[in-house]
């Protein structure tokens, strides 16, 4: 018996939250859905077009790190250069010195 009168309240209390909401509520149940429709399109557009501003955001901040990047590599690679280069002319005078004495 005591749990059906709590069952019994729970349902009289939904019943009167619903009745409450349906004689407070600002407008039609198709207007609200309408609006709720527009108001998530909007939020959709937004989110898309900061979404493509990350992206392109992200796009250039890569772009300037390869350049970065590819400067690095290029200053590693005269270097190397030099020093084979180095490297090769002490060995051909070597060469040279032992096969002319």
């Amino acid at each position: 018996m005591y749990k059906l009168r709590h069952v019994a309240v729970a349902l009289v209390a939904g019943t009167v939250g619903a009745a409450v909401a349906l004689l407070l509520a600002p407008d039609t149940g198709r207007n609200t859905r309408r609006k709720m429709m527009r108001r998530l399109q909007r939020e959709r557009e937004a989110l898309l077009r900061q979404g493509r501003e990350m992206a392109e955001e992200a796009g250039e901040y890569v772009e300037a790190r390869l350049k970065d990047g590819r400067k690095i590599v290029g200053r590693v690679v005269e270097d190397v250069a030099e020093d084979v280069q180095e490297r090769f002319e002490k060995g051909k005078k070597k060469v040279t010195k032992f096969v002319g004495a």
